[in-house]
């Protein structure tokens, strides 16, 4: 299931709820699980760190701590950088194994 639609900046990215991760540092890859419809994802290091990055984090603030920590190893320019993440995570997100959060009910106008 492919996304629908382009990320924007206050995305939340999370895991998808029902995968098996099983990481292998030794060969720097991460094996992903997802059940439905089955598949078994490759993640590489650089996709395994994007990953790991999805816990809720919007698309804008995963893009600053990965520039951040490539500006000692890659002389290109951040905003090139920057690309090629929010690149990576959408491809993560068409994937389906990492989604949008999906926000939370509010309460306005409730009563206690």
């Amino acid at each position: 299931m492919a996304s629908t639609s382009p990320l924007c900046p206050a995305d939340r990215l999370e895991h998808g709820s029902d995968l098996v991760v099983r990481p292998i540092p030794e060969i720097r890859l991460c094996l992903v699980y997802r059940p439905r419809p089955a598949r078994i994802v490759t993640l590489n290091a650089s996709s395994w760190l994007l990953f790991e990055a999805c816990t809720g984090a919007s698309v804008s603030e995963i893009e600053a701590r990965v520039v951040q920590l490539a500006d000692a190893h890659d002389s290109r320019p951040a905003s090139s950088r920057a690309g090629e993440v929010r690149k990576g995570l959408q491809e993560l997100v068409d994937l389906s194994i990492v989604q949008r959060r999906q926000p939370t009910p509010t309460t306005e106008g409730a009563t206690s």
